[in-house]
Formats: C-alpha cells, structure tokens, sequence
C-alpha cells in the first residue's frame, strides 16, 4: 500500500520554531505522526486495526488508550493533548473524534494520505473547521 506524503508539510513541522527561535517540535514528539502511518484507513485518515477494509463502517479503531499502548506512552489524555498540540499552518495534526463514549483520532490528510485519489473535501474540511474556530477563539 502506498501513502502520499507531502514533504513541504513534513519538513515545516521539522523546522517550525517558536517565537524566541528554537525549535517547536522536537523528533520525539513527532514520532506519533510517523508510527501511526501504517494504520492509516484508506478513505477516511482514520487511526484503525483493519486499514485494509473498504467501507467505513467495518473500520475498527483504536481507542485513544490502545494509541497509547501502541506507542508505548502511559498517559493516553497526556498523547491526546500532545498529539493535538502539534500544529502545521494553525492547523491540528490529529483530530479527537468523540460520540458518547467512543473517541478515535484522524490524521490531517494534508500531510500524509493513504487514499488513491485527492482526500475527501468533506475530510478537509473538517480540519479547516477546526483551525478557523481556533483562530476564532484566540480572537476572543
């Protein structure tokens, strides 16, 4: 299986810096990003066992804590937050998807994809929602 990786995105990440000028991420906090590429959903950026099924609605994902035991990481809420602090232009590296008691991740199809053809634009725009109502909240 193939995945597209963009490589301008990857390489901002590396070198993305904080307003004194040293480094934002260090390799150890992006190695999430990189480990969680072989369970990438094909369709959907979905984080899951089965990457390999076809229809959405047989993935089966990973809970936040089998993420984090997968990674070797203690703290799942603590891979979460840090996971979702990783930014690329204001926008998340992952997503928290939450439906009552369930919570699976998505992988911002902007830096890697496993789909054959251009990502859903209803995927895209998931990401783009989230970093506009960030910016909005900063406003405020």
């Amino acid at each position: 299986m193939l995945v597209r990786t963009y490589i301008y995105q990857i390489r901002e990440l590396y070198e993305a810096k904080t307003e004194t000028g040293k480094r934002k991420y260090s390799p150890t906090a992006l190695y999430p990003v990189f480990a969680l590429i072989p369970y990438l959903h094909h369709s959907s950026n979905i984080i899951c066992k089965n990457p390999e099924v076809r229809h959405i609605e047989d993935i089966d994902y990973f809970s936040l804590s089998e993420i984090a035991k997968l990674l070797d990481l203690k703290d799942s809420k603590k891979m979460s937050l840090s996971l979702s602090s990783i930014l690329l232009n204001g926008q998340t590296t992952f997503v928290k998807v939450e439906s009552k008691n369930e919570k699976y991740l998505k992988l911002n199809p902007r830096i890697f994809w496993k789909g054959t053809s251009v990502p859903d634009k209803n995927l895209i725009a998931e990401f783009d929602m989230i970093a506009n109502n960030r910016k909005k909240n900063k406003k405020n």
